[in-house]
């Protein structure tokens, strides 16, 4: 991986919650320093305030934020290109959210790269945030990610009769309203899986 390299893992939601992590990459690192949560904003707005913020950065060395405006407009962009700027992962189904990537300069995974299993995610989640061999891959900030782990600390499974519990989350909309955070990152650790050499729930 490159350091300092920036992805922005996404569920995308209009009455339910839109769960937007931004991270950066650091070796085989990756810490969570700033989020966006919300509803009933477009995916036009996220995707703007996303750039704000990428534009906030103390590393980052390009257009301003009217620079950007007229970029937009006349879709020619940047020479040379901002060395600090992100790649979107999340949501195979937002495809108004991955338009709005694109026409905001932004690369967004296809589907086909993101697409899964929701146990299978849940177990590549897991092992980025504490593998077998008590490897930690993934750090959120404590106060600017505080939703975010709020939703990985407080989203369960659905115990079952015998005490025991299923792998599946609790369909009970009270544990769904934690299930934002969860997905957005579950999205961005299935994408780099591979990478990272996490195979777990694999069917290969």
């Amino acid at each position: 991986g490159v350091d300092g390299y920036l992805w922005i893992a996404y569920d995308w939601g209009f009455t339910d919650p839109t769960h937007i992590v931004l991270v950066q990459q650091r070796g085989e690192a990756y810490y969570g320093f700033d989020e966006l949560v919300g509803s009933n904003r477009s995916e036009r707005e996220w995707v703007r305030e996303i750039v704000r913020r990428v534009i906030a950065l103390p590393d980052y060395v390009g257009p301003d934020w009217i620079a950007w405006e007229k970029i937009w407009q006349s879709e020619s962009w940047p020479e040379p290109w901002p060395a600090v700027w992100p790649q979107a992962v999340g949501d195979p189904s937002a495809v108004q959210m991955r338009a709005e990537f694109k026409d905001h300069g932004i690369n967004a995974a296809r589907p086909a790269l993101v697409k899964h299993e929701v146990e299978q995610g849940q177990d590549v989640l897991r092992a980025a945030i504490l593998s077998g061999d008590g490897l930690r891959r993934l750090f959120l900030h404590p106060t600017k990610c505080a939703q975010t782990i709020r939703a990985l600390s407080n989203y369960r499974a659905r115990e079952m009769a015998d005490g025991s519990f299923d792998p599946r989350p609790d369909p009970d909309p009270a544990n769904h309203a934690f299930s934002h955070g969860c997905d957005s990152l579950r999205y961005l650790f299935w994408r780099l899986r591979r990478s990272l050499g996490i195979h777990e729930g694999e069917t290969e």
